[in-house]
């Protein structure tokens, strides 16, 4: 088997961990799936020669892991910084900026205490991530940061439907 029919794999076992995270109800529960699906994601970018993906979803599993208990300001503010400079060291390509963005505005996200501004950077972050993994060629990746997307949209609507 070759390293990119792995990292396709690895990205299918992460699709299945997003579509599970935003269905959740509790944030704690949708962090922990994140925690899981980023590290698997960022394997997949190590097995197709993305450093920057690859650096910042291993960053992202960090964060989401402390983001579970913690959701102080200046842990935020550290990643976003820990974000910017990891952009930086392992920028390889213009779209790279993407990845960064994207992390970026999910690291705000994670650190969100309340549900709906949380899903909503969610949205904008994987917009993002959704543009780097089509520049990045990985089909499987394209359709986790969609289905992440639709996912997020029916959590969202869950989420305000039963506030009703």
């Amino acid at each position: 088997m070759t390293y990119y029919l792995i990292s396709q794999a690895l990205a299918a076992i992460a699709v299945a961990l997003d579509i599970m995270s935003f269905q959740f109800y509790r944030r704690h529960y949708v962090l922990a799936c994140l925690v899981a699906s980023t590290a698997l994601t960022s394997i997949h970018y190590i097995l197709l020669q993305q450093a920057a993906g690859a650096a910042l979803m291993a960053l992202a599993s960090v964060r989401y892991a402390i983001s579970i208990r913690y959701q102080r300001r200046q842990l935020m503010r550290f990643f976003i910084l820990c974000a910017l400079v990891l952009g930086v060291l392992v920028m390889d390509s213009w779209w790279s900026l993407l990845a960064v963005a994207g992390s970026c505005l999910q690291t705000y996200a994670a650190f969100q205490g309340e549900q709906v501004h949380m899903r909503l950077s969610m949205l904008v972050g994987t917009c993002f991530w959704l543009a780097y993994a089509v520049i990045a060629g990985s089909p499987v990746a394209m359709v986790m940061e969609a289905l992440f997307l639709t996912s997020n949209l029916i959590g969202l609507y869950r989420f305000r439907a039963s506030l009703n």
